[in-house]
């Protein structure tokens, strides 16, 4: 099985449904997929998901468009 890792905070985030946007430097192939969530630094898998979307590059305006779904949602 694929795995991410991803650094604390932000795995809890995702875990919890507080975070739904996770930002990396290349495009994921596993769309539709079971993944394994990992915990930096502790190899610990914390979690599964499928990636419902995966984006290309994207663009200033993308960001800040989307900036609330890359942080805690309240």
């Amino acid at each position: 099985m694929k795995g991410l890792l991803i650094k604390t905070p932000h795995i809890e985030k995702i875990i919890e449904g507080k975070k739904t946007w996770e930002l990396r430097g290349s495009q994921s192939k596993n769309l539709n997929t079971t993944i394994s969530l990992i915990r930096s630094m502790s190899g610990l898998v914390v979690g599964t998901c499928k990636l419902a979307k995966v984006h290309g590059p994207l663009t200033r305006a993308d960001l800040e468009k989307n900036v609330s779904k890359q942080i805690e949602q309240q």
